[in-house]
C-alpha cells in the first residue's frame, strides 16, 4: 500500500515536472518518493521468500518451493528480510549523501560531477547488487 501511494505521488510529481521545470516541489516529489518507494516493495518480496520457506510441507501450492528451497537456501527464512532490507537501506543512504552532496555543491557554484557520481552510479549499483 505505501508502495503504490508513493509511486503513485511521484508519478504526479513526474508529470507536474513535465509541466512546469521551473518548480522544485514536483521534482523533488519526485526524486524522493520513485527513489524510497521501491524499497516497501522489496521487503514485501523479502518477506514473501522467507515465508515461502516456512510453510508446512503439506501445503500442496508451495509444496515443491518448500522441498526444493528449504534444503537448498543458504539463509534461514527470517534472516532475508534482515539482510536485503539492511542493504537497501544502506543503498537509500549513499544515494541521500550523494543528493545532499550535489545540492550543497550545486548551491555553492562548484562542479557536481562526484557527488552525482556518488548519488547515480553508486547508490544504484549497491541496489542492484
Amino acid at each position: 500500500m505505501l508502495t503504490r501511494l508513493g509511486e503513485t505521488i511521484g508519478y504526479i510529481g513526474r508529470v507536474g515536472s513535465a509541466f512546469d521545470v521551473t518548480l522544485n516541489n514536483y521534482f523533488i516529489m519526485q526524486i524522493c518518493c520513485l527513489i524510497i518507494s521501491p524499497a516497501f516493495f522489496s521487503a514485501g518480496l523479502y518477506l514473501t521468500i522467507g515465508n515461502l520457506y516456512t510453510f508446512p510441507t503439506n501445503n500442496v501450492i508451495n509444496i515443491r518451493a518448500v522441498i526444493v528451497g528449504k534444503v537448498n537456501s543458504y539463509l534461514k527464512p527470517k534472516y532475508y528480510i534482515m539482510i536485503f532490507s539492511t542493504f537497501d537501506i544502506i543503498s537509500l543512504v549513499i544515494q541521500a549523501v550523494g543528493g545532499a552532496g550535489a545540492s550543497e555543491a550545486e548551491q555553492k557554484g562548484t562542479d557536481t560531477t562526484t557527488p552525482t557520481h556518488i548519488m547515480v552510479i553508486d547508490g544504484e549499483r549497491s541496489q542492484l547488487i
